[in-house]
């Protein structure tokens, strides 16, 4: 028989075996009769390639498991280990009593069992229970004392999260998120929900990243906190989380605000600070301030845009499927106080056209530094949001209408078409 050869290379370390068995196995479903398949059955080996086939790459086909099933010899002929894993498939076809039925033939210490297990005692709304239970299995698969190589541990690890949620542990959550692999989920943790200082202490324990390792999304965290203190205005502890690089265009940009807020200094030289923080904003916004998840999705660097999370999980607020995973108003009022501000697309820019309007409002009238800051600024808006750039437009020709970029506006009724690279304030 070809899968027991197949059973013989993959126990000797050949890594495509595998395939071979997935192949092997696929072609017996598709064309073995009644009598081939009730003898494959009968095969302990056969059968747990078979079975692992249904477990792993069959999600949601009932044909070939009702006759797999058909072929089987009685229970009591089955190891304990395999009731735990026909219980796993039936649970994936959302047969609920057949789940239940071979429960009752499994080792009541198998991980495997005892994971699906939890997840009726969830299902049947025992969440504290099915809570604990799986709390103690992913405890146990952390310490390596269970066998979970039959079990997709990231998906365990994720519903703990889930269950964290509901029982408003967000660090936990977030911990749970971390282990399961879901970086979308993590972050939502991390931006939304923790409040500052436990963020800190979160972010305090992680490991530094390896260069030489396979990049992952989860690289991202530390840059993610230091957006997120940025944003939050804590920016002494933003800073121990940038890499070096960033480091040095957030200490420029910290330098910038704080010399725009000397109330002390000359309006003009507070002008020129504000501007710096400006162009420094909108040069460097998505790595120094732009959120991991809406509006700005600096996950995918700005390029892609995707549904807000706690939008999805707020409309789902109501529906009674959603009981497991229901949003609570712990998590909803800490993810309202989150709220990116303004909660726009690339919302660093409108930040970078409030500071360049600080700059040039510290400026007299008629200023051609103003005119040229208000040009600018409308520049960075009025592509994608014209009616956020009119502002700046409005203030150019009400502030600075003897000024050359002032008169060219109010003749075009808009930002004139200048090259603006001629037009830097304060250029020397």
């Amino acid at each position: 028989m070809a899968i027991h050869l197949y059973l013989q290379q993959w126990g000797a370390g050949y890594g495509n075996a595998s395939w071979s068995l997935s192949v092997a196995a696929r072609e017996a479903f598709e064309n073995s009769d009644a009598t081939m398949l009730h003898a494959l059955a009968r095969d302990a080996d056969a059968r747990a390639v078979l079975t692992a086939y249904l477990m792993t790459e069959c999600y949601g086909e009932s044909k070939n498991l009702q006759r797999f099933l058909s072929a089987l010899p009685s229970p009591d002929a089955l190891s304990l280990k395999e009731a735990g894993r026909f219980a796993l498939i039936e649970y994936q076809q959302n047969n609920i009593s057949a789940t239940r039925l071979w429960l009752q033939y499994a080792d009541a210490q198998d991980g495997l069992a005892l994971w699906v297990r939890s997840k009726l005692l969830l299902r049947d709304g025992h969440i504290e229970a099915g809570r604990t239970l799986m709390l103690a299995l992913t405890t146990e698969m952390d310490a390596g004392r269970v066998d979970w190589r039959r079990v997709n541990t990231q998906h365990a690890w994720g519903e703990l999260g889930l269950l964290m949620l509901r029982e408003q542990s967000f660090v936990e959550a977030a911990d749970c998120f971390y282990k399961s692999g879901s970086w979308e989920d993590c972050a939502y943790v991390l931006e939304r929900l923790l409040h500052v200082d436990e963020l800190i202490t979160w972010g305090g324990q992680l490991k530094p990243i390896d260069p030489e390792a396979v990049h992952s999304d989860f690289d991202g965290a530390p840059a993610l906190i230091a957006r997120r203190l940025m944003r939050e205005g804590r920016f002494e502890a933003a800073l121990g989380f940038f890499d070096t690089e960033l480091q040095t265009v957030a200490r420029a940009y910290v330098a910038a605000m704080q010399g725009a807020s000397d109330s002390q200094a000359e309006p003009t030289s507070r002008a020129r600070q504000y501007w710096e923080a400006a162009r420094l904003m909108r040069d460097y916004g998505m790595s120094l301030v732009g959120s991991e998840l809406a509006p700005d999705f600096a996950w995918q660097g700005g390029s892609f845009e995707w549904s807000d999370t706690f939008e999805a999980r707020a409309e789902k607020y109501y529906e009674p499927n959603y009981r497991i995973n229901q949003m609570t108003w712990e998590e909803s009022k800490r993810a309202a106080a989150t709220v990116v501000r303004p909660n726009k697309r690339f919302h660093y820019r409108y930040r970078a056209a409030l500071l360049a309007e600080m700059a040039a409002g510290l400026l007299p009238n008629n200023d051609e530094n103003a005119a040229r800051i208000y040009c600018l600024a409308g520049e960075w808006l009025r592509l994608r949001d014209p009616e956020a750039a009119d502002r700046c437009y409005k203030l150019l020709v009400v502030r600075c209408p003897e000024t050359e970029l002032g008169a060219a506006a109010a003749k075009v009724n808009w930002f004139p078409e200048v090259d603006l690279a001629l037009f830097e304030p304060f250029a020397e």
